[in-house]
């Protein structure tokens, strides 16, 4: 569904069935080398110190094609979602999903270039 349908959508919908959002942030992992205060999980616990078990790619492909469903739009986002293990699979993965795609790349090798191809 384009950006413009979902928005017409949103109008025409009654308010009880319009839940579809524009974008959807995925938190792929909550590892990061920062220890930044406002980073945390909600109850005020640093991700540094929560204790999780993060989904390997396979499983985050499945959460993520999930997702395509409601939104056209993802940010992949953690922690630093580049200490994944498995981040290399989903990323090369991400484009058959045809999401419009991000992430902070705070620790790419290439950041600043265009790392995940357009959807089109």
């Amino acid at each position: 569904m384009t950006d413009f349908l979902k928005f017409l959508y949103h109008c025409l919908t009654p308010a009880k069935k319009r839940w579809y959002p524009f974008p959807a942030v995925y938190y792929l992992t909550y590892r990061c080398e920062f220890r930044c205060p406002y980073c945390s999980d909600g109850a005020g616990v640093p991700y540094h110190q929560l204790t999780f078990t993060e989904p390997d790619g396979a499983r985050a492909l499945t959460i993520l094609k999930s997702i395509r469903n409601y939104c056209n739009s993802v940010v992949i986002t953690g922690g630093e979602p580049l200490q994944h293990p498995d981040l290399e699979q989903v990323l090369n993965r991400l484009p058959a999903l045809k999401f419009k795609a991000g992430a902070n790349g705070a620790r790419h090798p290439i950041a600043g270039t265009n790392a995940i191809p357009p959807a089109h």
